[in-house]
Parts: structure tokens; C-alpha cells; sequence
């Protein structure tokens, strides 16, 4: 017994003093980890060991389409202990880049050391969440919709309702199974600006539909927040349908954000007052833009946006009205397969862009415009939606006018992302598009849609 003992107390001994295992490749992974500190910034941090000098040592992230690589400064050692620091405040991505709530990626380290020997740790999935706010969800396979400040009760109406509106526009429009989508629903203005990246003050919703994610700066018991849900979803829905991206620049913003605003307001009736009053008071006098100059930009100033939205949502509202849904989805349908805008309206409707603009002039007891005065108007900026390639920064979301709802006179609108005054052609960050903004590369890998939310409350501030 006693040179069993000597026998095991030896084999300690040696086990304390012999050098740590390697693995088979000679480099071993003592620690790995995350911290999330949202919305400033996410550490990975990493400590290793190899028999010779570790030379190099990358995080390589990865987020649906979009792939980081970011490089710690650490000095060659055996023992190796560093961390790289995600900013996501940084609007350039430089050092990482703005991620939404909601976000799920992984991560994995690359390291080498002096002798070549190599090795990448197994993939880790992290989810991005805003835990400053006591968030409660509710969620099934489809949706997410995640909030405070009001009861599980309210909070699961809020639920039903979009969930419901969601499946009868997937179901009209002919759109299957799509992954989940997210809505983080803020309660206070402010709460939601510091969630968001250098939005403008009239910005009150957030859209990243390549990542499936919405935020709005609505409580759940506040009569916008349906309508922001609703008009939000219908953006992300005509993505699913163009694919997002670049896809999605055959469908003319008047009709992204008309049709998104004409499904806004609940059973489809009419939108805010200050939307039909713009509209009314430009019918007065016929001073209406171009159904053309509508096509990729709206206007900035955010009377002129009201009118842009008004109008583009009435003249969604009377093809539907005259046309029907299924001619409108016909014609969606043209444009998902290419078609240039004027060649789909004469296939559908036997008209051009001028065509139809004058039958909905007409509709309204205006005079027809002929081909000399419909023209593009002189577009103002009006960015939509991020580019970004492959192995490079992450793509940043940036905010974009468009007011929540829009009228007909009488009547009652990233494609992928869009921004609508606080209350898409393309998918934008982050949703309707207006303007493209070059990426690195100019590969287009992921595509935000930032909305503006108007809030009826406070009609006279956009």
C-alpha cells in the first residue's frame, strides 16, 4: 500500500511539473469569451498557449452575409492573452460596426504560431440583446415581438395582432416560410435613439431586413405602434419577395412605401390627417411631384416627404381600388423578374408610369400631364441602404425620411430598406430604399432599412 501511495504521489508530482498538453496541432485554447455591453461595444477575449511563439491571432465574425476579421495588437508569446473590442458605436466599421438587438452571429479564433502550426476554434453562436430594458417577448416561429413597460397581456394583443396581419399579406401576396422576424419595441423616444446610431431627430423606427430585425420607438399600448408594425412588415415582406439587396431596385419607392403605408393603418382605412391634409392642399392648386421623381428618392424636408408619401400612397390605393390585389401582385411579380418599371405597368396595366399617373389625376378631377412634364424632379440624397463585401467592415443602417402614412384625397404604399418619419427599394439599415451608398467592395452582403416613425400625437414635428 504504502509504494502504491509513493507510486501516485509521483505521478502528481510529475503531472504538476510537466509542460501543459497540447493539442494535436500544438496549440491549446485555455479560455475563450464574450461580453456584450449594448449598444457600446462586445469583447472577445482569448488566452493560449503554444510550444513556440503564437505569431497570430484573428476573431473572425460572422453575421448572415457579412463576414469581419479583426487582428488584436499582442506581442509573440508561448502564453498567449489578448481580446479584440467590437465598437458598436462606429458608423465607419472600422472597428467593428453597429449591430441591431436581435442580431445572432458567431465567432471563432484563428491562431498560429512561429513553427506553422495552426488551429480555429469551434464556431460559438452569441445573441445581441438590449438588456438596459427589462424586455419581455412573445414570439413563435414567424415573429418576435419584444417589450416593456406595459403588461404581458397588452404585449401578447400587440402580438396576435401582427402575427395575424403578417400571415394574411404572406398569404395575399403569395410568400412562404421565412425565418423570424424581430420587432424591439422602445418605449421612449430617447430609450430607442440611444439604441440607434446618428439618427435624426425626426427618426422614430429602425429596419435591418437582412437581419430580419425592426426597431420602433412605440410602447406597445400607443395607438402607433400597430401602425408602425404593420407598415414595418410589409417592407420586410416585399424583401422577402425581391430577395433584398440589389433585387429589390426594380420596385419604384412609390410603390414600396405606398403600399407600406396603405397596409399601416388598420383594415386598411385611411392614414393620418397630416398625410391627407398635404395631399389635399397640393391637389388645390396642382402643385404635385412626378409619379417618376418618386421612383428612387424622396424628398428630405419633411413637408415635402409628407407629400411624397401622401402621394405615393394614393396611387397605390387606386390601383388597388380600380385594379385589384391581384393584378397588384401581378405586377410585383414583373418586377421581381426584371422587368424595368414602365414595361411592367403596360403589361399589367396597359399604361406607363405617365399612364398611370394621369388615370389617378384624372381620379382626382385634375388635368393630365403630358410626356414634357413628367420628368424626374431634381432628387435629393436620400440614403437607404448600405453595400458591404464579403471579408470586410460591416455595412451601417442610416436613417431615411419617409413619413408613416399617406392618402388619397378621397381615399385612401431594401425594396429592402427605408426610413419613415417618426411615428424601401432596397433593404436598408439596415428597409424602403431611396439611395444607394456604395460599400467596400460593392458587394451587396447585407442591407438596412432605417424608418422614420411619425407620431400622430405630435403632427407638427417630423
Amino acid at each position: 500500500m504504502k509504494r502504491f501511495l509513493l507510486v501516485v504521489c509521483a505521478v502528481f508530482l510529475i503531472g504538476l511539473l510537466a509542460p501543459p498538453a497540447f493539442a494535436d496541432n500544438g496549440i491549446q485554447v485555455d479560455n475563450e469569451s464574450l461580453d456584450i455591453n449594448f449598444p457600446h461595444n462586445m469583447t472577445f477575449s482569448l488566452a493560449a498557449t503554444a510550444p513556440a511563439d503564437i505569431t497570430k491571432a484573428e476573431l473572425v465574425v460572422r453575421f448572415p452575409g457579412v463576414t469581419q476579421r479583426l487582428k488584436p495588437d499582442f506581442t509573440p508569446n508561448q502564453q498567449l492573452k489578448t481580446s479584440v473590442i467590437w465598437d458598436l458605436a462606429d458608423s465607419f466599421a472600422n472597428k467593428g460596426g453597429y449591430m441591431p438587438p436581435g442580431v445572432s452571429g458567431t465567432y471563432t479564433w484563428v491562431i498560429e504560431d512561429a513553427t506553422g502550426n495552426k488551429t480555429e476554434t469551434p464556431p460559438q453562436t452569441f445573441f445581441l440583446a438590449d438588456e438596459r430594458f427589462p424586455f419581455q417577448v412573445a414570439e413563435d416561429d414567424a415573429l418576435a415581438i419584444h417589450w416593456y413597460g406595459a403588461s404581458k397581456e397588452v404585449g401578447q394583443r400587440v402580438f396576435d395582432t401582427a402575427r395575424n396581419f403578417l400571415g394574411t399579406l404572406r398569404q395575399e401576396l403569395g410568400v412562404g416560410a421565412q425565418d423570424r422576424t424581430q420587432i424591439w419595441l422602445y418605449n421612449e423616444l430617447q430609450d430607442f435613439r440611444s439604441a440607434t446610431p446618428s439618427e435624426r431627430d425626426w427618426t422614430g423606427g429602425s429596419s435591418y431586413f437582412n437581419y430580419r430585425v425592426i426597431l420602433l420607438a412605440d410602447s406597445p399600448e400607443d395607438e402607433d405602434a400597430l401602425a408602425g408594425i404593420r407598415h414595418e412588415l410589409t417592407h420586410q415582406t416585399l424583401s422577402d419577395i425581391f430577395g433584398g439587396g440589389l433585387g429589390e431596385s426594380s420596385l419604384p419607392l412609390w410603390m414600396n412605401e405606398g403600399f407600406a403605408v396603405y397596409n399601416g393603418e388598420a383594415n386598411r382605412q385611411r392614414p393620418p390627417i397630416y398625410f391627407q391634409n398635404a395631399l389635399n392642399d397640393a391637389v388645390a392648386v396642382d402643385q404635385l411631384p412626378t409619379l417618376k421623381s418618386l421612383a428612387s428618392n424622396f424628398a428630405t424636408d419633411s413637408q415635402a416627404a409628407y407629400l411624397s408619401y401622401a402621394m405615393s400612397y394614393s396611387v397605390v390605393r387606386f390601383m388597388i381600388d380600380e385594379f385589384g390585389m391581384d393584378k397588384f401582385k401581378q405586377v410585383l411579380g414583373e418586377f421581381k423578374n426584371g422587368m424595368a418599371t414602365d414595361e411592367g405597368l403596360e403589361k399589367v396595366y396597359g399604361v406607363n408610369t405617365l399612364g398611370l399617373e394621369n388615370l389617378w389625376r384624372k381620379s382626382l378631377g385634375l388635368q393630365e400631364r403630358d410626356a414634357s412634364q413628367a420628368g424626374f424632379a431634381t432628387p435629393q440624397a436620400q440614403p437607404t441602404f448600405a453595400l458591404s463585401s464579403a471579408e470586410t467592415p460591416v455595412p451601417q443602417g442610416q436613417a431615411t425620411a419617409t413619413p408613416q402614412s399617406i392618402s388619397k384625397v378621397d381615399t385612401p404604399a431594401p425594396a429592402s430598406a427605408t426610413t419613415v418619419p417618426q411615428n424601401t427599394n432596397a433593404s436598408n439599415s439596415g428597409g424602403a430604399t431611396t439611395g444607394l451608398c456604395g460599400g467596400l467592395g460593392g458587394v451587396v452582403l447585407a442591407m438596412f432599412g432605417v424608418y422614420g416613425w411619425r407620431k400622430r400625437r405630435k403632427p407638427t414635428q417630423l
